[in-house]
């Protein structure tokens, strides 16, 4: 038969009589053990009796903290317990410091464990004690139990009680805790946190209310920058800056009488309120200041920058007297108009705003921010045509002053490298972003050094010279290597030509050809002649005439009549020479079109050749084997030859005799044997000033009316005949 006592085999059946024995003795029954044991036995075991009653109530609270499994949770469930907790508050509402001896040990036990088990979660054991009930709130119960300078801890605003609430509640709890720290008692009806405040920026530094109010202040800064530090700015949909300006707006509105019962004197009001807006601006930039970009993600760095942007465009404008509340709404393109309107003394401002916010960031925080910037310009740089002159890269000229330039060049350079030669080019073709003083004349002659070299960069692209050429030509001093860049990129131009006329090409061959032209005019015409050859687009109209209405697109911009050409030419020889008379401008004249008749009709003769390393096989060629394959431009070429009536030698009437032998186009052979007979007799001949003109005009006629049958386009022949005889009667 089982024994009757065997159900207490392990408890002690008569109760210890001392007193510490018998708490043992209940820790024992209960089954306490370790850290929380430990805890009981040197708080409790010689004064158990006032703080809990009676064993019952001990054995009570012990079987409820046993229940649980962390030393946090049994710590709350004793604290929670019916007798201590209806003790507690009561106890905590009077200064802990002058409580009697018998209370102490359930302070000390408290003490203890925020210490040691609830230090990161002290919001956590303050809410068990005391909320919703009387007694300490939370700034002195963290002033009290962690020490005075807790508060303003890493620790702190890492209280995992806190961080795991929504974001709302725990700003709120924050400023809650903001507000208690800096409203002193008074048994009056006035504000006493406007009383702390204005006797805070009175500079009454021996007052308690001074002080109170700099603590306050002291912990919203350790707030900001620990809640930057860790972050929860960039992750929270909700900060302590959703509502903008917190001290300005709650606190202002409660200057007035009405709300504070103080009579504050106007000049006082408005001294507080413009405190209290740039404290507002001060203790915005330190979420800025305080983030460790280091653990942040790509797209948390951008709201960083976003948000410090923001704050050093408001902080900039602002002192001018603009309104920039909502930049993100302007648009980037009117950014400098409104720069203008807004001061000329702008950049001097915005120099100082950059200085006083990047003395209190980081090198790291400077240059994240500058790469961003500058990723920015270069975004921007998507939407520009090649070959245009661009506003400054915006975003890096706050960047490019005297103490930053360095920084910034360096920070460009591991962008720049990244690029492509497309990318290249249309940065640096862009007004460099300096001003004219900062960094004085090394930042531009850097910038103008880097585009010049990106011309001689091993891939760069060949289609890409003309572009780099119309953007660096400024800087291209050596008359002889414009020529050279010139002549490179109106040919390429020319091959781009042939497939694709548009009119920015249009343009960009106007602009190419008419700086050859003042630097080797022989050489422009050339290159005219041979874009003549290459275009679609049609040069005259049906009548071989000009397109004679204002702005019509028809025509060709980059075209110069020859005509024309040979008076620009004359008049760059004669520029300068006012005392020439009437006949020597004349004979400077007949001179020029000499030249260019010689030229013309070199260019004309050098179509017609066979190309290099071809040869007529029995006394035949094929078209494929001459240099222009065109019948009809080699009978235009040549009529031009008979037109203009030079025999260069004897080279015109050798080739115009082979070409009516060997050409395989009979029209090209019949044309050719009326030049022939026109060159023999013409050469012989002494040249006038108005034979020159007219062997000009009448050679041009010619090509002009080839290109358009070339191209299919419609010729009113009789109206095209008109045209002639009306050019060569001028």
């Amino acid at each position: 038969m089982c024994r009757i006592d065997a159900p207490f085999s392990n408890l002690t059946l008569n109760e210890k009589s001392n007193p510490i024995e018998r708490f043992e003795q209940a820790l024992d029954e209960n089954g306490v053990h370790g850290e929380f044991r430990s805890l009981l036995l040197k708080h409790f075991a010689e004064n158990w009796q006032k703080p809990f009653g009676d064993i019952d109530a001990i054995d009570k609270a012990l079987n409820e903290a046993n229940k649980h499994n962390s030393i946090q949770q049994k710590i709350k469930s004793i604290i929670q317990d019916e007798v201590i907790k209806n003790k507690l508050p009561y106890m905590l509402s009077a200064t802990p410091l002058q409580l009697p001896h018998w209370q102490q040990p359930l302070i000390d036990f408290i003490s203890e464990a925020a210490k040691s088990f609830f230090r990161d979660s002290p919001y956590e054991l303050w809410k068990t004690i005391c909320e919703g009930r009387i007694g300490l709130n939370f700034n002195d119960f963290l002033s009290y139990f962690y020490g005075e300078d807790f508060c303003f801890s890493e620790e702190f605003f890492a209280d995992k009680s806190l961080t795991a609430m929504n974001s709302r509640d725990r700003v709120n709890i924050l400023w809650r805790l903001f507000d208690s720290m800096t409203s002193t008692y008074s048994d009056s009806s006035d504000d006493p946190q406007i009383q702390n405040l204005i006797s805070y920026i009175d500079g009454d530094t021996q007052s308690k209310a001074t002080r109170e109010f700099e603590r306050g202040l002291k912990f919203l800064e350790a707030w900001i920058l620990n809640d930057a530090k860790a972050g929860r700015f960039l992750s929270d949909e909700f900060n302590v800056f959703t509502e903008k300006n917190y001290l300005q707006n709650v606190l202002e509105q409660r200057l007035t009488p009405k709300n504070s019962g103080l009579e504050i004197p106007e000049e006082k009001l408005e001294v507080v309120t413009d405190w209290l807006k740039k404290k507002d601006k001060e203790i915005e930039l330190l979420q800025y200041v305080g983030a460790d970009l280091s653990f942040l993600t790509e797209e948390q760095k951008k709201q960083w920058i976003h948000g410090l942007n923001s704050y050093f465009l408001n902080a900039a404008y602002e002192p001018r007297g603009a309104n920039y509340e909502n930049y993100s709404s302007v648009k980037q393109d009117s950014l400098t108009g409104l720069l203008g309107a807004i001061d000329e003394n702008y950049y001097d401002v915005e120099q100082d705003v950059l200085r006083e916010i990047c003395n209190q960031l980081s090198q790291l925080q400077i240059k994240t921010w500058m790469e961003e910037e500058l990723e920015k310009d270069i975004c921007a740089l998507q939407g520009k045509k090649l070959g245009s002159i661009g506003d400054p890269p915006r975003n890096s000229q706050k960047w490019c002053f005297s103490e930053y330039y360095s920084l910034w060049k360096e920070v460009f350079l591991s962008k720049y490298s990244l690029l492509g030669s497309h990318e290249k080019l249309k940065l640096l073709s862009s007004v460099p972003p300096f001003q004219d003083d900062v960094p004085s004349e090394e930042g531009w002659d850097w910038w103008k050094s880097m585009l010049l070299n990106l011309f001689k960069e091993n891939d760069f692209p060949s289609e890409l010279i003309p572009y780099w050429y119309l953007a660096a030509r400024s800087h291209v001093k050596d008359v002889e290597l414009k020529i050279y860049y010139l002549d490179k990129s109106i040919g390429i131009l020319r091959r781009k030509l042939a497939n694709d006329s548009t009119p920015e090409l249009a343009y960009q061959l106007k602009n190419l050809i008419d700086e050859l032209q003042r630097l080797d005019p022989m050489k422009a015409l050339r290159h005219q002649l041979l874009l003549m050859r290459t275009t679609t687009d049609l040069i005259r109209d049906e009548a071989i005439d000009q397109y004679n209405s204002f702005g019509d697109e028809r025509g060709v911009i980059w075209y110069t009549s020859l005509k024309q050409f040979v008076q620009n030419l004359a008049s760059k020889k004669i520029k300068g020479e006012r005392n020439l008379s009437f006949e020597e401008r004349e004979q400077r004249e007949l001179k020029c079109y000499e030249e260019t008749s010689l030229k013309l009709a070199e260019f004309c003769l050098s179509r017609l050749r066979l190309r290099k390393g071809e040869k007529a096989t029995d006394k035949q060629y094929q078209t494929h084997q001459v240099t222009e394959p065109s019948a009809i431009w080699r009978q235009g070429y040549i009529k031009a030859l008979g037109e203009l009536g030079f025999d260069l030698n004897g080279k015109v009437h050798k080739t115009l005799h082979f070409i009516q032998q060997a050409d395989p186009d009979k029209g090209v052979r019949d044309v050719a044997k009326e030049a022939y007979r026109s060159v023999r007799r013409e050469n012989k001949k002494s040249h006038s000033l108005m034979d020159f003109r007219r062997g000009i005009i009448a050679a041009e006629w010619w090509l002009l009316l080839c290109q358009r049958q070339e191209l299919n386009a419609p010729i009113n022949y009789e109206e095209a005949l008109k045209t002639r005889r009306r050019l060569l009667r001028r």
